[in-house]
Order: C-alpha cells, then sequence, then structure tokens
C-alpha cells in the first residue's frame, strides 16, 4: 500500500502556485469531462430522464443528508437499525469520496 501512495501523491508538477499530485490531475480531468458533458445536456433533454434525475436526487440527497448529515453525524434523531442502514446505504450511492481514498488524500491547512 506504501507504494501505492507514494505514485498517487508524488507531486507531478506546479499550476497556479499550487503542487499537483496524480490524483489531482486525474480528479480535474474526470470533473473537466463532467462539465463538458453537462454542457451538451439541453440538446438531448427528455422529460423522462428528468423524471428519472429527481428520482435519483430524493434517493441520494436524502441519504446524505438525513443519513450522513443528520443521523450519523450528529445523532438528531432516532430510528430503527435497519432504517438507519437503508438511509447510510442510499446516501453511499452518490459520487463522494470513500473512506479508503480519503487515507490517500490527507488533508493539510490552505497555503497563503
Amino acid at each position: 500500500m506504501g507504494l501505492m501512495v507514494n505514485i498517487v501523491m508524488a507531486p507531478c508538477g506546479e499550476f497556479w502556485g499550487r503542487k499537483w499530485n496524480l490524483l489531482d490531475i486525474v480528479t480535474a480531468v474526470v470533473f473537466f469531462s463532467l462539465h463538458c458533458l453537462c454542457m451538451m445536456a439541453p440538446f438531448h433533454f427528455t422529460w423522462p430522464a428528468f423524471w428519472v434525475a429527481c428520482a435519483l436526487y430524493l434517493v441520494t440527497g436524502l441519504g446524505v443528508t438525513l443519513s450522513f448529515h443528520r443521523n450519523l453525524a450528529h445523532k438528531s434523531f432516532c430510528i430503527p437499525k435497519w432504517l438507519e442502514y437503508l438511509f447510510a446505504f442510499r446516501g453511499s450511492l452518490t459520487s463522494g469520496k470513500s473512506t479508503r481514498m480519503g487515507e490517500l488524500t490527507p488533508i493539510s491547512p490552505p497555503v497563503y
């Protein structure tokens, strides 16, 4: 695992006063690609696809809001364990970073 971390976290270059590593470059390319695809969305709009997007937003958005934030982080309400697991699973369907990836990207304070 140490070799993989060294490869991913090795500095690749400097851009805008920040040292970029391989993970930063891959993340930037993925987000740039997604934004380019989103610019084509108005030309391929259909109502069924819109309703699918709304349904997926409700499934994943409520999973993150209810489960990860309100319940798991703050324990602000009590629900049965099976429902807690269901909400946590729904929240995990989003495209957020996993805990395994979080180990590869240490949080450092911003440089001014």
